[in-house]
């Protein structure tokens, strides 16, 4: 057992993500373990950190930063789909530009994402009682 500060929480898990996704057995985790002189990932210290995440990154390891990032509504996909309503209503660019300005005193190409996905609701609304 070593004396230190223990590695912490998210260490500890790091450590078993590089287990799981370099397919090692547990004899074969054990084995890595034993290299810094301890029987269980609570046992490493701070100290010792840099080392085992060095050995991990040697065989093979990625470490994944953050969590998963997931598909965010951009201006561009609201205004794709603006697009789309225009052309299948006939309405012109001057038509939408007089909505935004409406709503946000601006022409289209000047709002924020929000605005313009508030103008792409009012479109969509507009849409459906004409349909």
């Amino acid at each position: 057992m070593t004396v230190g500060k223990k590695i912490g929480n998210r260490q500890k898990a790091k450590i078993h993500i590089a287990k799981q996704q370099l397919g090692m057995s547990d004899d074969e985790y054990r084995s890595m373990l034993s290299r810094f002189g301890v029987e269980s990932s609570k046992d490493l210290a701070q100290n010792q950190w840099a080392s085992v995440e060095a050995y991990l990154k040697k065989l093979g390891f990625v470490a994944r930063v953050g969590k998963p990032k997931t598909k965010r509504a951009t201006k561009s996909r609201f205004q794709w789909k603006i697009n789309e309503i225009k052309q299948s209503m006939g309405l012109t660019d001057n038509y939408i530009d007089g909505i935004a300005f409406q709503m946000h005193g601006k022409v289209l190409s000047r709002c924020k994402t929000e605005e313009v996905q508030s103008v792409m609701k009012a479109l969509i609304i507009y849409q459906q009682r004409h349909a």
